[in-house]
């Protein structure tokens, strides 16, 4: 899915007006992992990792994230006005209600549920009608099934959210991104989340904000009691052996078991100092230090212009499982350097539904891997 992390990018990209509308970008695996599909733009691809077969390529006005049901037979595709039901050849075999992800499957791929504004609704695939739905506190950003029950957990910035026997529970965050798992074995959803950091009032202590948001892995029971911490710094391992040029770091998706962490790292590759002089700028002008002088407001506002011209970012994706305290980070893409644009069209993940790999997509859609964990 698109996202813009973390607090320093969702301040930058906003500053950039990259933060849109548009559809939700992400990408899918077949149960299998031989096959993935993804949106871009107004088309949903969808490419075989096994074969040397062309991409099958279907234009969908206003395509987003695709979901392959747990059995493969199915690819919903959520879009402007409904949402359209392939087979596992990629073939139109129905429209369904209008939805938006994300999307999570029931395990016997009967039923999905996908999102309208902060209702859960759930859609069943025989009658192709939705059959459930659900009132949220939040607006999801992320969600799973919890095993072979009606139970469901969704999440956003701002809290946790479940639905556990038809009742609704709810527990309050403060971070600025949020994923889920869940851990069959043990029956507790995983969540990892970076936290928001408390406001700084002083304009220096802002430019020295750590390059690393707080990491942390919890999990809790599906009624979200008996919540635990099972890791509080995962961020901060990977700067002992990271670049000095690395700028950002921030939570990128968790596996759906909950094992595994992705995080995305950010690299500073503009000219020196661009960076921090374009960051200092728009502190200038949040804080309001300018206020009542026009001209040199003008002027500030050039000189960014300017310097989103010349900011340069690279991306890498980094996994590491953190049931296994020593277990390191492994790099699974890195970017070309790019323009700014960058933190607009993000690459997306895709994990296999058994956490067993991870597939990459490229921001431009031209770039697949899959990297086995």
């Amino acid at each position: 899915m698109d996202r813009i992390h973390t607090l320093g990018l969702v301040a930058m990209a906003t500053c950039l007006c990259l933060v849109g509308c548009g559809p939700t970008r992400g990408a899918s695996l077949s149960p299998d992992a031989q096959v993935i599909a993804y949106n871009n733009n107004d088309t949903v691809v969808i490419h075989s990792f096994v074969d040397r077969r062309a991409d099958r390529r279907i234009h969908i006005r206003e395509a987003e994230a695709p979901s392959y049901s747990p059995n493969g037979n199915w690819l919903v595709v959520p879009a402007e006005k409904k949402t359209f039901l392939l087979n596992r050849d990629g073939e139109q075999v129905g429209l369904l209600p209008k939805v938006s992800p994300p999307i999570a499957w029931n395990p016997d791929s009967s039923e999905f549920v996908g999102q309208r504004g902060s209702t859960a609704v759930v859609v069943h695939i025989r009658s192709r009608s939705v059959v459930r739905t659900y009132d949220l506190p939040i607006e999801p950003t992320s969600a799973v099934w919890m095993g072979p029950s009606r139970n469901m957990a969704f999440c956003s910035d701002d809290g946790l959210a479940t639905v556990v026997g038809g009742r609704a529970f709810h527990k309050k965050l403060r971070a600025a991104n949020v994923s889920l798992g869940f851990d069959t074995q043990q029956g507790r959803l995983k969540w990892v989340e970076t936290a928001a950091l408390p406001s700084q009032k002083n304009l220096l202590s802002k430019l020295k904000l750590p390059t690393v948001d707080p990491v942390t892995v919890n999990s809790c029971t599906p009624e979200l009691t008996d919540v635990r911490v099972l890791r509080d710094s995962v961020g901060s391992e990977v700067i002992p052996n990271a670049k000095p040029n690395l700028a950002f770091v921030t939570v990128e998706s968790v596996s759906p078991n909950g094992r595994y962490v992705a995080l995305s790292l950010i690299f500073d590759e503009s000219p020196h100092g661009i960076l921090h002089r374009y960051r200092y700028l728009h502190l200038l002008q949040e804080d309001g230090v300018l206020v009542g002088h026009a001209q040199e407001q003008e002027r500030i506002k050039r000189e960014i212009k300017d310097l989103e011209m010349r900011l340069r970012f690279r991306i890498e994706f980094a996994v590491k499982d953190v049931d296994a305290n020593s277990s390191p980070f492994k790099v699974i893409f890195d970017s070309k350097v790019e323009p700014a644009i960058i933190l607009f069209k993000w690459p997306v993940l895709a994990w296999a539904q058994d956490s067993s790999c991870v597939a990459i997509v490229s921001a431009t859609g031209e770039t697949r891997q899959k990297v086995v964990l």
